[in-house]
């Protein structure tokens, strides 16, 4: 059931992201050329390119930054899942999982 909950939480916080992001990129490709068309069609590679900049950036970081950074964060539906997986003053679920699996190599979410 948490499994169930949290894998429905991800989908629906992966399926907002992309919305957001492709309606920011448009927005932004154009405000930068209004009259353009090809505008429009640079926004698949806006996309892209932050998505490499994002994996970039995660790479860095560790699960207790994660955990940390997730206890501080404000937006409600991040919150439901940090009431999940961190508990008040406990060790959080991330940081649990990675003691007993070690470091595995890492999978890309479809």
């Amino acid at each position: 059931m948490l499994k169930e909950r949290l894998k429905n939480r991800l989908n629906e916080m992966i399926l907002r992201r992309k919305k957001l992001l492709k309606s920011l990129c448009k927005k932004e490709a154009l405000a930068s050329n209004p009259s353009s068309k090809d505008a429009l069609s640079a926004v698949p590679k806006m996309i892209e390119e932050r998505e490499i900049q994002k994996s970039t950036l995660l790479e860095n970081f560790t699960v207790g930054y994660l955990e940390e950074m997730l206890k501080s964060t404000t937006k409600s539906i991040a919150r439901d899942v940090v009431n999940t997986l961190i508990p008040p003053e406990q060790a959080g679920a991330l940081l649990v999982i990675e003691k007993m699996y070690g470091s595995q190599p890492k999978e890309q979410p479809s």
